[in-house]
């Protein structure tokens, strides 16, 4: 197998993190996601970016579960040498999720994702190819965990932004949003 398919596989949104650094990028998502969305009526959380697309609410619901899952995996991988992480399949999550408000799930959020951002924060770049195991990965590094967090936070702002957009112009999203460009079972 190729080199830049493995990349692909494990960075399925490498192409919007575009070498930013992606720390940064979990800073300023925590700030501009709740300003995203802090005008919205429950009625637009409803809305889905594209037709049989997730809705607001399960987009931030989603959000949440991701920030729920890969906190812990960071702090196994930075306290536990050899640490073999656990894959995580959100999809499996969404059926026994009985939450689903975008608002409480938007709260709940925000003060994970600052409680992870310290701890990023106190990762000296040294340690960024610190490797652990994952059993679909194999070999991954705190810099792989970070790059896929961040774009895959990116990934989610676009479909939020979209139903945002359609807000503006008073239109339903789910009329006009695009398709994305990638298969990854939560577009």
């Amino acid at each position: 197998m190729p080199n830049d398919l493995i990349v692909a596989i494990r960075h399925p949104h490498e192409a919007l993190l575009a070498h930013k650094d992606p720390v940064e990028v979990l800073v300023r998502t925590a700030r501009e996601l709740p300003l995203l969305v802090r005008s919205w009526t429950l009625a637009r959380f409803d809305e889905a970016y594209a037709p049989g697309k997730l809705t607001g609410h399960r987009i931030l619901v989603h959000l949440l579960n991701v920030e729920l899952a890969y906190g812990p995996r960071l702090r196994m991988a930075l306290s536990s040498p050899g640490h073999l992480g656990r894959p995580f399949d959100p999809n499996a999550w969404r059926p026994i999720e009985a939450l689903n408000n975008g608002p409480v799930a938007l709260t709940a959020w925000s003060a994970l994702r600052a409680v992870n951002i310290r701890v990023w924060l106190q990762v000296r770049r040294r340690y960024w190819a610190w490797p652990f195991a994952h059993p679909e990965f194999g070999a991954i590094t705190l810099r792989d965990l970070a790059a896929i967090w961040a774009g895959h936070d990116l990934h989610h702002l676009v479909q939020l932004s979209a139903i945002g957009r359609a807000s503006l112009r008073g239109e339903p999203s789910d009329q006009w949003a695009p398709e994305p460009r990638h298969g990854t079972g939560l577009d």
